[in-house]
């Protein structure tokens, strides 16, 4: 493999992450949307066309509302695991 590949095996073993820096589904595919979005809007101004500009915007809240969708789902996530710790305890 090429100098400083990041697909070796080991190395990707001995990562460590951290599990407020993963994001789940909801998350990843709210961000995606939302650049698509902004990058549909921007080609629209740049080209003049505003029905592209508007289903760019239309898609940018479509992608941050699914984005908070994923945040909402992490804290009921966090509540959960919280609460089975606290019941753990008892």
């Amino acid at each position: 493999m090429g100098c400083g590949s990041s697909t070796d095996p080991q190395k990707l073993k001995d990562i460590n992450f951290n599990k407020e820096s993963i994001m789940n589904k909801n998350q990843v595919h709210g961000a995606v949307k939302d650049l698509a979005g902004k990058v549909q809007e921007e080609a629209g101004k740049l080209v003049g066309n505003k029905v592209q500009e508007a289903k760019g915007l239309q898609k940018q809240v479509a992608g941050k509302a699914e984005e908070h969708l994923g945040d909402a789902k992490e804290k009921v996530k966090e509540a959960r695991e919280l609460a089975k710790a606290a019941t753990a305890k008892s």
